[in-house]
């Protein structure tokens, strides 16, 4: 008789589970794409490609030209010997940037409103410390 009951109360929960766990795995299928997946899929104009490229090699710039720590004035002084960053954007670099020392390119990135990397990405490690 126990094997019995026992039968019973297993399917009656996998009777009253079921549509649990299927509502669950359609209302997954159902929700759209996050929306940093969204822009990603979008192609961008060739301007706007433009500008990812010349705000990459900033960021590049910032990372490997420069000698950490570092005061404003000495990376406005190593922009202006970069001859592949426009004029312009030097010229907002030296603008943007608030006076004072910074200790890690991710410090300067954050001055100048930009993501920095995940915590677990710092450039920490190549700046040596």
């Amino acid at each position: 008789m126990s094997k019995l009951a026992l039968g019973l109360i297993l399917s009656a929960a996998c009777f009253f589970t079921l549509p649990a766990v299927t509502a669950a795995k359609s209302a997954g299928k159902d929700q759209p794409a996050s929306a940093d997946k969204a822009e990603a899929a979008v192609p961008l104009d060739k301007d706007a490609q433009q500008k990812l490229k010349d705000h990459l090699l900033m960021r590049d710039h910032i990372r490997k030209s420069v000698k950490y720590p570092a005061t404003k004035d000495s990376l406005v002084r190593t922009f202006k010997r970069l001859h592949d960053i426009k004029p312009g954007d030097r010229k907002w670099f030296e603008e943007t940037l608030p006076s004072k020392t910074y200790e890690t390119p991710d410090d300067v990135m954050k001055a100048l409103g930009w993501e920095v990397a995940p915590a677990g990405k710092t450039t920490a490690a190549r700046t040596g410390r």
